[in-house]
């Protein structure tokens, strides 16, 4: 008799089940537990349509993707306390697709062959040749070859930023879309943001290094950043004594360094040539006269205006002014501002 298509009016209803039947090829039957239908394929069963989920702080292998989680189609994984690695996934059968869901507030890594998933067959070859990370919220499709007896990552997000970097054959945009600000985390610590209207923010907590480069003679650094200092002055000519009220501010851009502060001082003469050290917050040999250069004056009266000069081979600039009748034998405030070149 002639094959014959039949009509159900009614639909075909499958048998349900709370657990696999015995497994043949072809098989299909509804999962009551699962909520999904299932089908046996050359060996394994796979889900129609099905969500698993995964919980647990480690680095995951096929210990934790096992064949009964890998016949879902969406695996969501939860539980990191900080970044962790996916090493491979238990092998399933020919074309059989699965979608990592990075559902925890850490950074997921797709490892490229690694060699801490025990099974060659489980193991995962990348769409980049190198481990890819999956940040949080983000997908990953992987499809099973048995050719190559290995899963293989089909996407990581179109034009992803993997670790180990890119090779886009063309520039690469990094950024927002909307008019939100722009965050750098290092420790799962927010270090340097880029708001919105292109100002750029450091952490409160560091020192603000915003750059490292070589200079032209490819031994020294450039850095831009800022920060405070409590130096030490020390007399060196006409000086009872001297003390530091408060913090030295610096900032440096390259090689320069600008500084500004106070401290107070009692003269021992008036009119007499008095000279002070003051320590540096960015260490240099200064060899020559002319690589620092600034004044120094009495706060409140802009006398005993002078001069703040370098000291060749030394670690300190050096303060000289003629101290005025009114200063000797008393306590005073002086605030300086100079600039250095760092060796």
């Amino acid at each position: 008799m002639a094959n014959v298509p039949q009509v159900f009016s009614i639909g075909l209803g499958l048998s349900q089940e709370s657990s696999a039947p015995t497994a043949f090829n072809g098989l299909v039957y509804y999962d009551s537990t699962r909520n999904s239908f299932r089908h046996y394929v050359n060996g394994s069963w796979i889900d129609v349509s099905s969500q698993s989920a995964v919980t647990t702080d480690a680095n995951l292998d096929s210990s934790h993707f096992t064949a009964a989680v890998v016949s879902s189609s969406l695996i969501r994984i939860s539980g990191q306390s900080a970044a962790r690695s996916i090493f491979g996934l238990t092998a399933s059968a020919a074309g059989k697709k699965v979608i990592i869901s990075n559902a925890s507030s850490f950074t997921l890594i797709i490892a490229n062959q690694s060699a801490s998933e025990g099974t060659a067959a489980n193991k995962i070859i990348t769409d980049t040749g190198a481990d890819v990370s999956l940040v949080s919220g983000a997908t990953a499709t992987l499809v099973y070859d048995t050719t190559s007896s290995r899963w293989r990552l089909l996407t990581s997000g179109i034009g992803a930023i993997v670790n180990g970097g890119n090779a886009f054959g063309a520039s690469m945009t990094v950024g927002t879309t909307d008019a939100q600000s722009l965050i750098l985390k290092t420790n799962n610590t927010a270090v340097l943001t880029l708001e919105q209207g292109g100002r750029i923010l450091g952490s409160s907590s560091i020192n603000r290094s915003l750059a490292t480069t070589q200079d032209s003679n490819g031994s020294s650094t450039y850095y831009i950043e800022s920060g405070t200092f409590s130096p030490t002055i020390t007399a060196l000519s006409n000086v009872t004594s001297v003390t530091t009220p408060g913090f030295m501010y610096w900032m440096r851009v390259g090689r320069a360094v600008t500084c500004w502060g106070q401290f107070d001082m009692v003269g021992t003469l008036a009119s007499v040539l008095t000279m002070a050290t003051i320590q540096l917050p960015v260490s240099s040999l200064l060899a020559l006269n002319t690589e620092a250069h600034g004044s120094i004056a009495r706060v409140g009266t802009g006398t005993n205006l002078g001069s703040i000069v370098a000291y060749a081979t030394s670690t300190t600039v050096r303060t000289e002014f003629i101290l005025a009748a009114d200063a000797a034998g008393s306590s005073r405030t002086f605030g300086y501002h100079f600039s250095y070149y760092c060796n």
